[in-house]
């Protein structure tokens, strides 16, 4: 994005972090160092390997489709 912004509801591969003070990341990612602030109402989220056995009727769900069939399964509380 211009202005020095970022697209911060986008998937950053390969990012590191690099430093946590507070609820400010900062992290390096395509070559450049940035900060995130993160409030306290921020939902954290860790992902896992997981299994068909894992997706059960009424558990919250995100996943990326095409052609109707899904690339990833995130599964929420």
């Amino acid at each position: 994005m211009g202005d020095g912004n970022i697209m911060t509801n986008a998937n950053i591969d390969e990012a590191v972090i690099d430093e946590v003070v507070g609820g400010i990341l900062m992290g390096t990612f395509q070559g450049q160092m940035d900060h995130v602030v993160v409030p306290p109402t921020a939902e954290i989220v860790m992902r896992t390997d997981g299994s068909l056995d894992d997706i059960q009727p009424g558990v919250r769900i995100s996943a990326n489709v095409a052609d109707g069939m899904a690339s990833s399964v995130t599964l929420g509380a």
